[in-house]
């Protein structure tokens, strides 16, 4: 309540809010990279609960149906 009102022109996310939000997603997303694949490097087994968190897809780029 100390800092004025901003001006009408200014923009209401500026490039230091955009710059906080994309650190704060890189740490979040490289966070939770590191975690999965900490959990998969113990026994390279990947059980039911491990698919849960990722979808890894199979090597046919197109879907194979019978």
């Amino acid at each position: 309540m100390r800092k004025p009102p901003r001006k009408k022109d200014e923009p209401i996310i500026n490039q230091r809010i955009r710059m906080r939000v994309i650190f704060s997603a890189a740490i979040i997303v490289a966070g939770t990279l590191f975690i999965y694949y900490f959990a998969l490097s113990d026994d390279h087994n990947m059980s039911r609960r491990d698919q849960t968190m990722v979808r890894i897809p199979d090597r046919s780029p197109i879907p194979h149906y019978s």
